[in-house]
């Protein structure tokens, strides 16, 4: 997706450690995401924007 604006971003793993997936979110919806070795889980996601 793509994002432009959002007022959230939600963090699942650790960015540090490079093994993360970024949820761009705007009133709860998510509207991109960005992916660090979370392949499986960034399909999974764009998936759920398509929906």
């Amino acid at each position: 997706g793509h994002a432009e604006q959002w007022d959230e971003i939600a963090v699942d793993g650790d960015v540090v450690a490079k093994d993360c997936l970024l949820r761009f979110k705007r009133e709860g919806r998510t509207l991109a995401v960005a992916s660090i070795f979370r392949d499986i889980e960034s399909l999974e996601a764009e998936l759920e924007m398509e929906r």
